[in-house]
């Protein structure tokens, strides 16, 4: 009986997993050489400024407007994605899902009124994007192309 129970969960985990498709947004893009957020972050470090860059990570937060910018991380190191020509978005509701994105990878600096629109966009609160007072550099990717990974829905 155990052995039965054991071999049907196997079968509704394959299952699953063959069910699971990747969405693309963008520029079609492929998996190989992806790197962490936090060696991207690094690399960033030491170079300035990356040309093109791959990075996968895990979707944190989305523009709950128009799904324009997503934040992806790999724990306490993070990315702000941006679209190239604005050409694309995303989903609104892929938090949590692990992503790969292409592109440039730069500093940026965000002025109050930005991350205030930002945060907006973000759902945030009034009394949250009042404590806004100071404009922050951050690591930001202007992505060619996304992979969703395991989302499934175009």
């Amino acid at each position: 009986m155990r052995v039965m129970t054991w071999l049907v969960g196997l079968l509704f985990t394959i299952a699953g997993s063959m069910n699971a498709q990747d969405t693309y947004r963008g520029d079609t893009i492929t998996p190989e050489g992806a790197i962490t957020v936090g060696q991207a972050i690094e690399k960033l470090g030491q170079e300035g400024k990356v040309a093109n860059i791959k990075v996968k990570g895990k979707v944190s937060a989305v523009c709950q407007k128009k799904g324009c910018w997503m934040i992806i991380t790999d724990g306490d190191k993070e990315i702000k994605v941006v679209f190239k020509d604005y050409s694309f978005f995303v989903p609104k509701d892929i938090a949590g899902y692990e992503v790969i994105v292409e592109g440039p990878l730069f500093y940026e600096t965000v002025s109050v009124e930005q991350r205030k629109h930002y945060a907006q966009d973000a759902g945030a609160s009034q009394e949250e994007i009042e404590k806004i007072t100071e404009p922050v550099k951050i690591p930001m990717i202007e992505a060619r192309g996304v992979i969703i990974i395991g989302y499934g829905k175009n």
